[in-house]
């Protein structure tokens, strides 16, 4: 039988900052998410190191959010499906990733030009988030996981293992032919963390079967 765990017994996040755990979508970004996409970088506050991604890539922080799937963060849409709309905090916050992702775009692989700047360069760190916001990055990936989900008619806090496996590969939301390797290594992370069983009332299978 799984472990139980409250949320006071909640074995430590492993990324720098720790975030309040207040729903099962929390550890699925923090504990298997998070560390599949930046767990063995120092400061996982960075845009990603994939300097040869087919078409370039603006995936930015922990959970590698980006530019283009911050575009999904409307109130409309949001609204649609059942998911409570952005703060004034959280609609700053797109706001200012956007117009950093439009920075990784024009500076990315451009070193020979004069105005390149490297902090907008593949594993550059981009314009540094406050405290404040880095707490609003995790709400904003909240909602878009919990978008994901409800693109497929899930609910976010109650997925079967099947069904959390298919937000997670659409999280990725790459190229197929790696979309299951990136699928077990989130599995992984989160058994390997004992986030299995319930979190307070709310059951949330984490110990999923493999793919």
């Amino acid at each position: 039988m799984p472990e139980i765990f409250t949320r006071e017994q909640l074995p430590p996040a492993p990324v720098e900052e720790e975030v309040v755990v207040e729903s099962p979508v929390d550890l699925v970004l923090q504990r298997g998410i998070a560390v599949q996409e930046t767990g063995g970088e120092e400061d996982p506050w960075i845009r990603t190191n994939l300097k040869d991604t087919p078409g370039g890539s603006t995936a930015y922080g922990p959970l590698q959010i980006t530019g283009k799937t911050l575009d999904d963060l409307t109130d409309k849409q949001l609204e649609i499906k059942g998911i409570s709309k952005l703060s004034d905090a959280e609609k700053e916050l797109v706001k200012k990733l956007k117009k950093q992702s439009r920075q990784f775009a024009k500076h990315g692989n451009e070193q020979d030009k004069d105005w390149y700047n490297p902090r907008y360069d593949y594993g550059g760190t981009g314009d540094a988030l406050t405290e404040n916001e880095k707490k609003t990055y995790w709400k904003l990936g909240n909602k878009l996981f919990r978008l994901k989900a409800a693109y497929r008619n899930f609910n976010p806090d109650d997925l079967t293992p099947e069904e959390l496996s298919i937000v997670v590969g659409d999280w990725y939301g790459k190229d197929k032919e790696y979309t299951n390797e990136y699928i077990q290594g989130v599995m992984t992370h989160l058994s390997s963390n004992k986030t299995g069983g319930m979190v307070q009332r709310n059951p949330y299978p984490y110990m999923a079967r493999p793919i």
